[in-house]
């Protein structure tokens, strides 16, 4: 066998299952979003017209938010999107209708048209969570203490969702699922990946990153800089230079002498692109490939 038949043989080290599957997050995205549109529609009532405006400006600011329409636009079939019908609703003749419970509803209506959870390109990203928080839709989340959504975290995820609850490991997943269903019985259990938590932190860096104003290239007097100057102080500093009195001693001069020819390193380094062009070739090492290097400098024992 060669080294390199070696190398690749060897195997990968065992890869960690992470707490939650893929289908647990596309779960929890479909329960944050059933919920945050819960929770809106419990706005439809009673809700500030200024806090859906605050609200319209945050889902505008959604990853999933395209100029050319709605997430239900063109499938299942060709409709008119949410935001259509909505806006139709508020704008007859060219005039805007002023009666509260219309925009209430538009507004209720455009927002659940932009805002989603769901793990694919609908996702509304950070700006999805923190509308979800704003408008309390962790109250509106469903119970996740079932087999089927326990069945996609892994033995490590379902130790960590037991212990927060206090509840000692179990030998399997199979019996720690059971301990935590038997632990919260008819009560409503969460997962803390589910809940609408903003990062402060990542919220605020956002809007620091995002409205640092561009770093302007002008002088102190609100002119840039023209190259003409830059040059007149290079023509400058070498008349200066060349008005220096001249000394025969290198050191003094401030010039590096190389140490094995005593020449300058320019002057080295221009001597050395006057080598022939063979002597360099067989100054420099000869080329292997990946294989001869590995029988040169590694040794392999144990394998023929």
């Amino acid at each position: 066998m060669t080294p390199s038949a070696v190398i690749e043989a060897l195997p990968e080290g065992p890869r960690e299952r992470p707490d939650i599957s893929g289908r647990g997050f596309d779960m929890i995205g479909s329960f944050r979003t059933q919920a945050l549109h819960a929770a809106l529609d419990g706005m439809r009532g009673s809700a500030d017209p200024w806090v859906l405006v605050g609200l319209m400006i945050a889902a505008l600011n959604a990853q999933n938010v395209r100029v050319d329409g709605d997430s239900n636009a063109h499938y299942p079939q060709r409709r008119p999107s949410r935001r259509l019908v909505a806006a139709a609703g508020l704008f007859q003749d060219g005039e805007m209708a002023l009666d509260e419970a219309l925009l209430r509803g538009a507004a209720v209506d455009v927002l659940k048209a932009v805002l989603s959870c769901e793990k694919n390109a609908t996702n509304s990203g950070d700006w999805g969570v923190l509308v979800g928080h704003i408008v309390k839709a962790d109250d509106h989340l469903p119970a996740m203490a079932d087999e089927d959504f326990l069945k996609t975290l892994s033995k490590p995820g379902i130790t960590k969702a037991i212990k927060a609850e206090g509840i000692l490991p179990r030998n399997t997943g199979k019996e720690m699922r059971r301990a935590l269903m038997d632990h919260v019985g008819q009560g409503i259990w969460v997962h803390p990946a589910a809940r609408f938590q903003v990062d402060v932190a990542a919220l605020n860096a956002t809007f620091a990153e995002g409205l640092v104003p561009p770093s302007g290239a002008d002088d102190d007097d609100g002119d840039l800089a023209h190259d003409d100057d830059t040059e007149l102080e290079d023509d400058a500093d070498a008349g200066a230079l060349a008005d220096s009195p001249g000394t025969d001693d290198p050191a003094a001069s401030g010039i590096e002498l190389d140490e094995v020819a005593g020449a300058s390193p320019d002057l080295a380094a221009d001597q050395e692109d006057d080598v022939p062009h063979g002597r360099a070739e067989s100054l420099a090492p000869p080329s292997q490939t990946p294989e001869e290097f590995l029988r040169t400098h590694v040794e392999f024992v144990g394998f023929s």
